[in-house]
């Protein structure tokens, strides 16, 4: 068994203060480096932030443009068969010929067709008179179906 005071001490006893010295410094390098990595991930996260409220903003515009184009061309594409109560095509006038597809604007008031074109009073006339013909068809066919249902008799009851 050695000797302690046979032992080489000579790092203790000559320069007792640089393992702390060195200690301090590995710390400090230790604390530099976190103090780094955590700067660098900051502005990382900083970056991936601003990157997502940019792109949370372009979304935005995006669907706000989105919903324009939208509101647009449902204006533009809105048929008249929310009028008539089917797809329609106005005869030009004087040929019996279908011309072009049209639809309602926004307060279902005026109708434009497709190619941005008002609608005539001729066109208007033959709306209203299509509309009249509906419902006097509707109208027809709702006495037609009563009068088969007076006809078949109380539920129930059978003349077999």
């Amino acid at each position: 068994m050695e000797n302690i005071l046979d032992m080489d001490t000579s790092d203790f006893t000559t320069r007792p203060d640089a393992y702390i010295r060195n200690d301090r410094g590995r710390e400090a390098r230790i604390e530099t480096m976190t103090k780094h990595v955590v700067d660098a991930a900051m502005e990382l996260n900083r970056q991936q932030e601003d990157e997502r409220r940019r792109m949370a903003k372009e979304e935005r515009d995006l669907e706000k443009k989105l919903i324009v184009a939208r509101q647009r061309n449902f204006f533009k594409k809105l048929w008249v068969k929310l009028v008539v109560g089917h797809d329609l095509n106005f005869p030009l006038p004087g040929s019996g010929e279908p011309s072009k597809k049209c639809s309602k604007t926004e307060l279902g008031k005026v109708l434009v067709c497709e190619d941005g074109s008002d609608v005539t009073n001729e066109q208007l006339e033959w709306l209203e008179m299509r509309r009249e013909e509906r419902r006097l068809e509707s109208r027809l066919a709702k006495e037609r179906s009563l009068a088969a249902r007076k006809a078949r008799g109380p539920r129930g009851f059978s003349l077999r």
